[in-house]
C-alpha cells in the first residue's frame, strides 16, 4: 500500500540519484588518454556516499519519531546535539584544535575521523529549531519565552560558523530564519 512516506523516500532517492550523476559528471573531462569505466562510476567515492546516505535513511525509517516529540526539555536529543556543534564550531577557534585546509580552518579530527563542524550545525540548529517551534506552538509569537532561544542558538552558530566559512553562515541562518518564521514567529521579529 502506497504512504506519504514512500513518496518522500523516492523523491530523496531520485535527488540522491541526480546528485550522483552531476557530481560524476562534474569530475569528467573530454579527451582525456583513460576511458571512463562502469565500475569507476559505481564504486567510486560519490557512489560510496550515495550508498551511505541510503544506508543512513533506511536507519531513520526505523528510528522512534514519537522520541524527537517529547515535551521535557532535553527529552528530545535535537537542542543538545545541537548545542554540541555549536560548542565544536566554536571550539575551531582554539589553536591546535582544528585542521587548516585550504587556509580555512573548518576541519576537525578525532581519531581517523575528520569532519565539518559546521556541517552538523548545518542540519541540526534548524530540526532544534523546528523541535522547539513545535514545543511553543502559539507562543512562539512571543519575543520571550518563545523566540528568544532559537535566536540565540541561531545568531551565534551564524557568527561561530561566519568566521571561516560565509556561505554556509548563510545557509544557517537563512533556513533557520524561515523555520521560525513557518513555526509561528512573528515577521516583525525578524529584523532582530
Amino acid at each position: 500500500m502506497w504512504r506519504p512516506r514512500h513518496g518522500i523516500i523516492l523523491a530523496a532517492l531520485g535527488l540522491l540519484g541526480l546528485g550522483l550523476i552531476v557530481s560524476q559528471s562534474a569530475g569528467l573531462t573530454v579527451g582525456s588518454g583513460e576511458p571512463l569505466m562502469l565500475a569507476d562510476v559505481l564504486l567510486g567515492p560519490t557512489a560510496i556516499r550515495a550508498i551511505g546516505a541510503v544506508c543512513f535513511l533506511t536507519l531513520l525509517m526505523h528510528m522512534p519519531m514519537r522520541r524527537l516529540d517529547d515535551r521535557r526539555f532535553l527529552g528530545s536529543p535535537l537542542p543538545l546535539l545541537a548545542l554540541i556543534a555549536l560548542a565544536l564550531v566554536m571550539a575551531l577557534q582554539i589553536p591546535g584544535v582544528g585542521a587548516s585546509r585550504n587556509g580555512a580552518v573548518r576541519w576537525m579530527h578525532i581519531g581517523p575521523l575528520g569532519f565539518q563542524p559546521s556541517e552538523l550545525a548545518k542540519w541540526l540548529v534548524p530540526l532544534s529549531i523546528a523541535w522547539w517551534a513545535a514545543r511553543c506552538g502559539r507562543r512562539m509569537d512571543h519575543l520571550v519565552g518563545g523566540t528568544v532561544p532559537p535566536m540565540l542558538l541561531l545568531g551565534l552558530t551564524t557568527l561561530a560558523v561566519g568566521v571561516e566559512d560565509l556561505g554556509t553562515a548563510a545557509v544557517i541562518a537563512v533556513v533557520g530564519g524561515l523555520v521560525m518564521l513557518a513555526g509561528g514567529m512573528r515577521s516583525s521579529l525578524t529584523l532582530l
